[in-house]
């Protein structure tokens, strides 16, 4: 390949686009609440803010074993420096550790030819999954910058003749660790392992495994000595069970197969992972070519990285959609590879995919158009002009048809795929995101009953909403400690009769008829609204 630039352009090109990568990825966050997934962390940061530091973050005042509060001080970094903990505040690390894994991809690869820089960085950009995740709280994706990080560095340092530059590779490791478990480092050490497998060097393969299983012993003491100080055996024991053991067991009951991984990458992780698969079959020719050809040694460790990821987390029963994330960079690249030097039957799927990249922000706008009307329906529909983003849509297919038709190499591709990633960007900043801030609001519920509870104190008591789930989108909208609330199941509302005085008892809807034979059963709900996209009700115990 050519069109390779400087090591010092390649520097600047690379933080250029990481630069530029971050607002992309928070953008129209400043405004938004909380929803979903994001209120356990900025339950967790709200309290370091509160009341300081420490080993693990807390809830209710009391350490929380599942994650070690690396990412929680993070946060607390930008909300001390935002003064207040809001959405950006929490999502700023995130962002910044997707942005470097966008200038990171791009450095990889544009040391063998900038064209597929470029188009892996787009590839990543429009495959949602990755977006998504980057606009949110997500500490795999600061696994999947250390398990790039890992491989840079062994790549780099083979291609350059820098061998101290390969021992960095246990500081990824650890950070790994720091920021997600034993999981952050397990998943880089294993990128490592397979790197040098497939060098052919199985002493190196052994030797790194080795050392990162010391590292991981290593971090796995600080870990449990650290959770002994905090709370003694009993959390060290809810430690090893949240990060080690409940990471491999089906302990939600869900009992994902092992293709899951497969199957969902298709659709969540498209375009980069379906590309990625149509890569796989031309491997071989490039298997034969691996001591000749830099590419081709390069291809075959990027699907190296990716397999490895895919094959190892579908052995447990435990899976999350987030868990490939680290696979998606190494997806992405193999992914522009196909756009940009597929031959034979994959020049066919470069001829497919271009129509299917101009039309895309055509396809948006029609699907825009028609769901429209049944959101604003709804009350989900943002304060927008449809007028805007439909118009918007307009011109960036005109872009990419124009660049179609007149460029040629890789800007026949690139401009279209830029016109597509911007389109989705754009419809995620405008409409997806406010609209998922509209059907999952939590804010104005809890904020009602708030102004009750000030004027007629009262505990608060959740029947039958869960204390990890729930209860922890109610109080990440406080920025004031309550005293400890009271956890009822369903089957428990009889317990009512017993509980400390005044109080107010929230429950879903649904559950209403739980309240049969309770002192609620005859009273009328002091507060009725949507909370989280359910209909709550909050009783007044007096």
């Amino acid at each position: 390949m050519s069109s390779i630039p400087s090591l010092a352009r390649l520097r600047l090109e690379s933080l250029a686009l990481c630069l530029l990568a971050v607002p992309l990825f928070t953008l129209g966050l400043w405004e938004q609440p909380f929803i979903g997934f994001d209120g356990r962390f900025a339950l967790f940061a709200q309290e370091m803010f509160r009341h300081g530091a420490s080993a693990f973050p807390t809830s209710y005042g009391q350490p929380y074993p599942d994650y070690p509060a690396t990412s929680t001080l993070l946060i607390d970094v930008f909300a001390q420096l935002f003064g207040e903990v809001n959405r950006l505040a929490t999502v700023i690390p995130t962002a910044l550790a997707s942005a470097a894994i966008v200038g990171l991809l791009y450095r990889l690869l544009a040391e063998r030819s900038r064209a597929w820089g470029l188009l892996a960085v787009l590839v990543l950009l429009l495959t949602n999954g990755f977006l998504a995740k980057a606009r949110s709280i997500c500490l795999d994706q600061f696994v999947t910058l250390a398990a790039l990080g890992c491989f840079y560095l062994l790549w780099s340092a083979d291609q350059r003749g820098l061998s101290r530059r390969r021992t960095l590779v246990f500081l990824c490791l650890a950070a790994g660790f720091a920021v997600r478990g034993p999981l952050g480092l397990i998943e880089p050490c294993g990128v490592v392992c397979v790197y040098w497998l497939l060098q052919g060097d199985w002493r190196r393969s052994f030797g790194y495994g080795l050392v990162g299983a010391l590292v991981l012993a290593l971090c796995c003491a600080l870990l449990f000595g650290l959770a002994w100080r905090t709370g003694g055996p009993v959390f060290v024991e809810d430690v090893l069970r949240m990060q080690v053991s409940g990471r491999l067991d089906d302990t939600d009951g869900a009992g994902y197969p092992w293709w899951y991984f497969l199957q969902l990458g298709l659709y969540r992780y498209a375009p980069a992972f379906p590309l990625a698969l149509l890569a796989l079959p031309t491997l071989r020719r490039h298997w034969r070519l691996r001591q000749t050809q830099a590419d081709s040694r390069l291809l075959l460790q990027l699907a190296g990285f990716a397999t490895l990821i895919l094959v190892a987390l579908s052995f447990p029963t435990f899976k999350k959609p987030y868990y490939i994330l680290p696979a998606i960079p190494a997806c992405a690249a193999l992914g522009a590879w196909v756009l940009l030097q597929g031959q034979g039957a994959l020049a066919w799927v470069r001829r497919l995919f271009l129509p299917l990249l101009v039309i895309f922000p055509l396809v948006l706008g029609v699907l825009v158009k028609l769901q429209q009307p049944r959101l604003q329906a709804a009350g989900w529909w943002p304060e927008l002009d449809l007028r805007f983003l439909l118009g918007a849509f307009a011109i960036l297919t005109l872009f990419a048809l124009v660049a179609a038709w007149r460029e040629r190499g890789a800007f026949r591709l690139g401009m279209p795929l830029a016109a597509a990633a911007l389109a989705q960007w754009l419809l995620v900043v405008l409409a997806l995101d406010p609209m998922q801030a509209l059907r999952y609001d939590t804010r104005a519920f809890v904020t009602r009953l708030e102004s009750l509870r000030q004027g007629e104190p009262g505990q608060l008591v959740f029947l039958g909403l869960g204390q990890d789930t729930k209860a922890f989108r109610y109080l990440m909208n406080l920025d004031y400690d309550v005293p400890l609330p009271t956890f009822l199941d369903v089957g428990q509302a009889a317990q009512l009769a017993q509980v400390t005085r005044p109080a107010y008892v929230l429950l879903d809807a649904d559950s209403q008829a739980a309240l049969a034979g309770t002192p609620l059963a005859s009273r009328r709900p002091v507060l009725e609204g949507r909370f989280n996209d359910n209909r709550w009700q909050a009783y007044f115990l007096p």
